[in-house]
């Protein structure tokens, strides 16, 4: 109930007294406009209570709390007298004349305030936080109140994850933002800005409204207009006599015109490159086939702590960013990235599954992966992003190539191998033209890709148990076309009509002649589509959308093997409505109802098993179409006190899902698996939400956040040829704090994390739990100015069934030593404590998965950094 306290108190306060919005402008005596006023309201006890700046034009506008009725307003400017009114004296809509004053200026120094508000843009100081310890600006980003960092590099504001990344206001990335935000130094970025609310076109920014947020770097005048960057180099040896090392080299040159990011690493330390050349928007659309995402890389499991724990890799990869100015609003912007990851790993798992009253099947195995991954794209991007009109246009090409190596010990001795080929092409071209109230939108967007090789193969003490090779193709054209018109300043309304066409193929061959595990299944879809919306903005701020969508899909696939054909036409008519306010204390509110619907498509008609695994098979689909119908509600809420550094978000929200299949799981004499799909209805619940809050001490340089979350799912599953219910009920609690109180002779930094999950089937008598508590710690000193002391540790308490608990515990340690400011020496020490394996355990469809995973030995790590 803690974490409510924020939203109530802020929702109160809105509630409780209306707010008072002052209005005017600010000139000099001659009557030009002065920018950059600082306009302060302060109670009877010179305390601030809100505060603006004027703007380019000398306006302004802010609002106080309807209970002030004694205080003043201040009006100050350098170069100028201040001026002050008393509250009850000041009229709205006024012009005010401030008179210059000249004066001599002292030796001062100029802090800017740790966060500062514009509009709808934060700026961020990167010095107010900032300690010696920072690295990368991802370390600083990391700590910023309302801010959220995921392991793989997602960069969350007030709970919604961002939908740009800029450096010095251009998207030189295209959504790939891991590679700036862990590679660019702190030491070169002066500030951090978050645009909230950021429509990224700007022809559509007074039409269509965001809620999402950008955040943008700004860089520090020295790192301009000349190469900055590092090299560092290391090697050294582990307890097993090995020798790890470490080569990367990055750079980048950023001047107002153009920007160029190089990137070359490589490494055996157990870290994979992937997440920095991985689009972390939701704007990069992706298509592939259905033959492409048959088989996991890790089909035997995956341990939730870091890869460098318990992978003996080599991983290079590259990457070249180019992007220019070819015109005033124009750019061409150029990708091209190369990953190559070769994996090494040992694990040994036992699943319970399941299967009826008191009864389960417990399956137990060892084994030994061997992933090797290589991926390289190529993207061209040209761009006009003008106020009156938007075109852009996308090429995309991506390769993929995967040949995976897997040793398994049961009963048998297993060598299991995998080899994909799959590559796509797309073209995606936008455009968007305004002329007065009228905006047009064209799109056409095409995707080609084609898995010629996706094999499997199995050999058991010498003997082929599996020989299988999948391919496939998909080709896809989406057109789209949207008509607006801005009736007035506060309403809009239009229709947008789009067409997509797919074609797909799918086959898989069993090489061992087992006829009923061969599959050849080919067609195509259409979908004809027209959705009129309207949207209103009141004079308060209050802002609706309602769209109606309506659908038509024409589908024709055939089973090729036995001249099925399955034609089906449907037609839809789907509904959504939002509200979005903003209150005048920043209490954001967004609320979302609605309805959608979704057909399958190829995978439906996939009817005999495709091995994935030696062991498991999965059959794609029931014979007949998949449909879905979704009715969901949302409700978002943040809020934010810049002043006082706080920053509180919740998000709640509920779906019901109707289907006309359920998924089963069945398990024969010999333990192998078969999952495949039933046609029967089924009902799916799923309500989940989140609570965060932020707080920045500045008095203390103490950060503090805290998060809870809970998901409720209650849906139906086959087992055994036996439909039951299942509920899932999921908890889970995070408390973070970084705090250098002591003028970095201490920087600590501590999470906690607890997760509590429980699962039950109510006919077969079940009722699972399993729990999880982590604890990540950092202690850093620095007794002089060029040497940094740091210690790192990871602790984990883990229920691995039937309330047995194995701890772990993991501990690192750092020594470096700057001589001068560009070159760091540094000696690590990692996993000290030698520990050799991690357990843990998880529970998924009353399914209860245990994993024991080797771990990389005690290894040091001598390193030479230079920076430029």
């Amino acid at each position: 109930m803690l974490f409510l306290i924020p939203f109530f108190a802020a929702d109160c306060q809105a509630t409780a007294t209306d707010a008072v919005v002052l209005t005017g402008s600010v000139k000099e005596r001659g009557g030009e406009p002065v920018a950059g006023v600082i306009i302060t309201v302060k109670n009877r006890e010179e305390k601030n209570v809100a505060y603006t700046s004027t703007g380019a034009t000398g306006t302004f506008s802010l609002s106080y709390p309807g209970t002030l009725t004694e205080g003043t307003i201040q009006f100050s400017c350098i170069g100028y007298q201040k001026l002050v009114i008393p509250l009850g004296q000041f009229k709205n809509g006024s012009e005010h004349t401030l008179t210059e004053e000249a004066f001599a200026l002292k030796e001062v120094t100029v802090k800017a305030p740790p966060i500062s508000v514009r509009g709808d843009t934060l700026t961020y100081d990167v010095n107010s936080f900032r300690d010696a310890s920072d690295r990368s600006i991802e370390d600083i980003i990391k700590k910023l109140p309302g801010i959220k960092v995921n392991d793989d590099g997602r960069i969350y504001y007030n709970g919604e994850s961002i939908n740009k990344f800029y450096i010095e206001g251009l998207d030189l990335l295209s959504g790939r933002y891991a590679l700036a935000s862990r590679n660019i130094s702190a030491d070169d970025v002066a500030a951090v800005n978050i645009y909230e609310n950021h429509q990224p076109k700007k022809v559509l920014r007074d039409i269509k409204f965001s809620d999402k947020a950008a955040l943008n770097l700004k860089l520090k005048k020295r790192s301009m207009l000349r190469p900055i960057g590092y090299a560092v180099a290391g090697t050294g040896i582990d307890a097993d006599g090995k020798m790890p090392w470490l080569g990367e080299l990055f750079g980048m040159l950023i001047s107002p015109r153009t920007q160029l990011l190089l990137s070359a690493k490589g490494n055996n330390t157990g870290s994979s490159y992937s997440s920095e050349t991985t689009s972390l928007t939701e704007s990069d659309n992706y298509e592939q086939t259905t033959a492409a995402g048959i088989y996991s890389d890790t089909p035997f499991g995956t341990a939730p702590i870091s890869s460098s724990r318990y992978y003996d890799n080599r991983s290079v990869a590259t990457s070249v960013n180019a992007l220019t100015h070819i015109g005033k609003n124009s750019t061409l912007n150029f990708i091209a990235d190369y990953t190559d990851d070769y994996f090494e790993y040992g694990n040994s798992r036992s699943v319970t599954y399941a299967t009826g009253d008191d009864e389960s099947v417990e399956i137990s195995e060892s084994s030994d992966s061997e992933p090797h991954l290589r991926e390289a794209k190529l993207k061209l991007n040209l761009e006009n992003n003008a106020d009156g009109k938007y075109i852009s246009d996308k090429l995309s090409l991506t390769g993929h190539f995967k040949s995976n190596g897997y040793g398994i010990q049961n009963d048998r001795s297993i060598l299991e191998r995998v080899k994909v080929r799959d590559y796509n092409v797309s073209n995606r071209f936008e455009g968007i033209f305004r002329v007065s109230g009228h905006v047009l939108e064209f799109k056409s967007d095409t995707w080609a890709a084609n898995t010629p090789v996706a094999r499997l193969t199995a050999v058991a003490d010498g003997v082929d148990i599996v020989s299988q090779n999948v391919e496939g193709c998909h080709i896809r054209n989406h057109e789209d076309f949207g008509y607006s018109w801005m009736i007035n300043s506060r309403s809009h309304i239009g229709v947008r009509t789009a067409f997509d066409f797919e074609y797909d193929t799918f086959r898989s061959i069993d090489g061992l002649g087992v006829p009923v595990k061969s599959n050849d299944v080919s067609g195509y879809r259409i979908t004809t589509g027209i959705e009129p919306f309207y949207q209103y903005r009141s004079a308060g701020g209050v802002l609706l959308n309602i769209s109606v969508p309506l659908t038509l899909d024409n589908l024709r696939y055939r089973d090729v093997t036995d001249d099925r054909r399955f034609p089906t036409d449907r037609f839809d008519v789907n509904f959504k409505a939002s509200i979005n306010y903003t209150t005048p204390f920043n209490m954001k509110t967004a609320l979302s109802v609605g309805r959608n619907s979704r057909l399958g498509g190829i995978s439906d008609y996939i009817v005999n098993p495709v091995s994935v695994t030696f062991r498991q098979s999965n059959v794609l689909g029931s014979g007949s179409l998949n449909e879905r119908n979704n009715w969901y509600a949302r409700c978002n809420l943040s809020h934010r006190n810049v002043i006082e550094g706080i920053f509180s978000s919740a998000s709640f929200m509920f779906m019901r899902t109707n289907s006309n299949r359920i998924g089963s799981l069945d398990i024969n004499d010999g333990d192998d698996i078969t999952s495949s799909y039933k046609r029967a209805d089924n009902k799916t619940n799923l309500f989940n939400g989140n609570i965060s809050v932020s707080k920045k001490i500045f008095s203390w340089n103490t950060s503090f956040s805290i998060e809870g979350n809970y998901e409720y799912l209650q849906k139906d599953l086959i087992r055994q040829d036996r439909a039951v219910g299942m509920s899932m009920n999921n908890y889970g609690c995070r408390v973070g704090i970084n705090s250098n109180p002591l003028g970095n002779y201490l920087i600590m930094d501590l999470e906690i994390n607890y997760s509590y999950s429980v699962q039950k089937i109510a006919s077969f008598g079940l009722n699972n739990h399993s729990d999880q508590t982590s604890l990540s710690f950092s202690l850093a000193t620095h007794p002089v100015k060029s040497i940094e002391i740091s210690t790192k540790g990871y602790f984990n308490r883990s229920n691995v069934g039937n309330d047995i608990y194995k701890n772990s515990l993991f501990l690192d340690a750092n020594i470096r030593y700057t001589p001068v400011k560009s070159l760091d020496i540094e000696l690590s020490a990692r996993n000290l404590t030698n520990t050799r394996h991690y357990s843990y355990s998880y529970i998924k469809d009353s399914d209860i998965y245990r994993y024991s995973f080797r771990l990389r030995p005690l290894e040091l790590l001598l390193s030479l950094k230079y920076s430029f």
